[in-house]
């Protein structure tokens, strides 16, 4: 082999690389003109960016205020009010009293008197009782004469609070005792539950000479009788048949039943 036909050979040997070389790049350019791109997706219109969330803020707790203190009473002395209903020596009541203190201490407790228990046992019997709207604890000492209520809470000068009670009574036989009255006759007042005076302590003796000594009060009540009442004291004031309305300011309201 001449040195012509080498060269020949090479020259052929790289002419056919070549065109390898050509055939691939003519592959590649057909792939990436002729041939569609995958798009790249669009985002989707639905898609929404969720925000950050900001750090929650605990609501202010409130300054809790004073305990409100109580008021002073409007009412310069004990106020009753209610209705006593007496046919045939028996009856029955139901009263409200607000009571004032009216002295410099601190009162615990209230003590009314049950005058018609000192002539005749278990004359005036209590039912139910409530300190302005709640059912209370009380009781009646041995002898019947007086009714025991705590406070719930203490009851400083100048304050009231709202008693309620019903009541159930019997006339004693013989009357009840009252100074300057005539025998056999019955006074109104105490055949009701009555405040006891505090004068530094509790006056707890239920004397019915001695019915006077209380506090005066303003008294008014609705008296459903078919008994004649003699007045004493105070306004009297016909309503219905065998009704009456009574109104009057003092220690106890001032009739007289015969």
């Amino acid at each position: 082999m001449t040195i012509y036909d080498r060269k020949r050979r090479s020259r052929r040997h790289a002419y056919i690389l070549l065109a390898i070389a050509l055939l691939l790049l003519a592959g590649a350019a057909l792939v990436w003109f002729i041939l569609p791109r995958q798009a790249s997706p669009a985002p989707s219109a639905d898609l929404q960016w969720t925000p950050t969330p900001s750090p929650v803020q605990p609501a202010p707790t409130a300054t809790p205020g004073p305990t409100p203190t109580a008021q002073p009473s409007v009412l310069a002395r004990n106020l009753y009010q209610g209705s006593l209903s007496l046919f045939d020596g028996q009856g029955s009541g139901q009263l409200s009293i607000h009571y004032v203190n009216t002295s410099p201490d601190t009162l615990y407790v209230l003590y009314l008197h049950l005058y018609p228990n000192a002539v005749q046992p278990d004359s005036l019997q209590i039912g139910q009782v409530t300190l302005s709207g709640v059912a209370a604890f009380h009781e009646v000492s041995a002898d019947g004469t007086l009714l025991r209520v705590p406070l719930v809470n203490e009851l400083l000068p100048g304050e009231s609070v709202r008693l309620y009670l019903d009541f159930s009574f019997t006339l004693p036989r013989d009357g009840l005792p009252m100074p300057q009255q005539e025998e056999a006759a019955t006074h109104l007042g105490c055949l009701v539950p009555v405040m006891a005076l505090y004068e530094n302590q509790w006056l707890q003796t239920a004397q019915p000479d001695q019915v006077n000594y209380a506090p005066v009060a303003d008294w008014r009540l609705r008296i459903h009788t078919d008994e004649s009442l003699t007045l004493l004291a105070g306004d009297l004031q016909p309503l219905e048949e065998d009704a009456y309305l009574y109104t009057h300011a003092s220690a106890l309201p001032a009739l007289i039943l015969p």
